[in-house]
């Protein structure tokens, strides 16, 4: 019978500092390419979400075909539409308000949106 023996190496520091740096080089280079995936996710919802404003916006410019109203289901609860005519593109916004201080402060904007357009 054939024994094997079990010889322990133990690591310097040396090497254990070189290994510790390699990890965390590795680490590093793992975060980035998540960061990059992230960007890429990032950028293609507001792409895809804004879409039609683009679309619309171009035919606009270009002076071609004006797409057909278009409505966005953002959130579940949250909407835009697109409408665009002649040479101009209005885009509204339904947004779902929920607590009374964010309703009071969208209020207080909305009144200040209206003295400010009536001023320039």
């Amino acid at each position: 019978m054939l024994k094997t023996s079990k010889v322990s190496k133990s690591m310097s520091e040396e090497e254990a500092e070189a290994i510790r740096a390699k990890n965390e080089e590795i680490r590093k280079q793992r975060d980035e390419a998540a960061q990059v995936i992230a960007d890429k996710f990032a950028c293609f919802k507001r792409d895809f979400m804004g879409a039609s404003i683009w679309s619309a916006m171009q035919a606009v410019l270009n002076g071609k075909n004006l797409p057909k109203p278009v409505q966005i289901n953002y959130r579940s609860d949250e909407k835009f539409w697109v409408v665009s005519h002649d040479k101009n593109i209005t885009v509204t916004f339904e947004l779902n308000i929920t607590s009374t201080e964010d309703s009071q402060l969208a209020r207080i904007f909305l009144l200040e949106l209206g003295d400010t357009s009536r001023v320039v």
